[in-house]
């Protein structure tokens, strides 16, 4: 099945030790955007000021700013992706993509550890998160 995407092979019509293996590397590619943007979250709400600049963004047309900001580096994330064969070049437009995609996530978590006054529900959240990809 390799570089099938560029021939149109669809997964259903190949044998199914390729689709055993296109599962497999799609999951581990979930799986590590799913770390990669644990680790993104943990550094931004290490830093206060980052916390404050994206509260501070969630008001008014501010708001709208960062959604834009984020639906460009996603349009960009999603054509590197569909326009260049560099691998490197990919993942990296992969990783500018969970980054953005970590950044907008700030205000919602941190909101739920507030009202909270504890960790307890991110944590759960995680073992949720987790149950589900190992059911997959």
């Amino acid at each position: 099945m390799e570089n099938s995407f560029n021939s149109k092979v669809l997964v259903a019509q190949v044998s199914e030790a390729d689709k055993i293996a296109f599962y497999k590397k799609t999951y581990a590619h979930v799986a590590g955007g799913v770390l990669l943007f644990v680790l993104f979250e943990y550094l931004f709400l290490q830093s206060t000021t980052i916390i404050e600049f994206a509260l501070s963004m969630t008001q008014g047309y501010k708001w709208l700013l960062l959604l834009g900001g984020f639906m460009l580096i996603t349009n960009y994330a999603e054509s590197t992706a569909l326009k260049t064969s560099d691998k490197n070049l990919q993942y990296l437009a992969y990783s500018g993509y969970i980054f953005a995609e970590a950044f907008i996530f700030i205000p919602l978590i941190y909101i739920a550890i507030a009202y909270t006054n504890n960790f307890d529900v991110i944590k759960q959240a995680g073992i949720v998160t987790l149950a589900l990809f190992v059911g997959i």
